[in-house]
């Protein structure tokens, strides 16, 4: 099932093409560590809310963060809260391979109860992603 999806990712990836945009580590660090303890967005940037996946007691919500100037989409935000008080925050960066090898340790930091639950909701925005990028034919 796993190597189905990776398929299926890389597919979509392939047919939208690769983009040079990546995540800086001052982007990664203002995701995972600033923005929870202020809430506040950094100036010159947009959390845009993309996807939010509700399942039992947690709620998972899938955020882009975006450059205002540029218009670019530099990273994928997720915000994981179990009973609306533990929250956990997780940086889903672009095109840089140490920051998602920080993203890889991270994730596996999740408890045993969130982690089932992030995989779940993964596989939910794939297959919603795949079917708007395969599917919307103009």
């Amino acid at each position: 099932m796993k190597k189905l999806l990776c398929a299926m990712a890389f597919m979509a990836i392939s047919y939208c093409g690769f983009s040079q945009i990546s995540t800086t580590q001052e982007e990664y660090t203002f995701l995972t560590e600033e923005y929870p303890e202020t809430q506040k967005v950094k100036e010159g940037y947009t959390l845009d809310q993309l996807f939010e996946a509700p399942e039992g007691n947690f709620v998972i919500t899938y955020m882009l963060l975006k450059e205002t100037a540029t218009g670019n989409t530099k990273a994928a935000f997720i915000k994981i809260t179990k009973n609306k008080s533990k929250e956990r925050y997780l940086c889903l960066p672009f095109n840089n391979q140490q920051l998602m090898a920080d993203y890889l340790q991270q994730s596996q930091k999740l408890g045993v109860s969130m982690t089932m639950i992030y995989h779940a909701a993964n596989d939910g925005l794939l297959s919603s992603l795949l079917n708007q990028t395969l599917n919307n034919k103009k």
